[in-house]
């Protein structure tokens, strides 16, 4: 198994903090933060619920993210009022 297999699975599980990103060099988390619930999101929408290599942004958010943020989005994905651009739900009837 690769270093890269390995560093994933121990993300998935829980065993193991994010590793720095290049595309965010500041200190300010914040875009990072948002990016990874987004992404979260349309992984999930996209490949589905049981898809395993979307719990990377779900780990990542998890840590990036305060909690307020967090509930106050997906409020606002419950109310249909979110901002960000997400693909449609496929679970979600019309």
């Amino acid at each position: 198994m690769s270093a890269d297999a390995n560093y994933i699975k121990k993300i998935q599980k829980g065993e193991s903090t994010l590793c720095p990103d290049p595309r965010y060099t500041t200190s300010n988390i914040t875009y990072w933060c948002y990016r990874s619930f987004l992404d979260w999101h349309r992984c999930l929408r996209l490949m589905g619920r049981g898809h395993k290599p979307c719990m990377y942004f779900r780990t990542a958010y998890g840590q990036l993210c305060p909690n307020a943020w967090v509930a106050e989005w997906e409020q606002q994905l419950e109310d249909g009022t979110f901002p960000g651009l997400l693909p449609p739900d496929p679970d979600e009837k019309n």
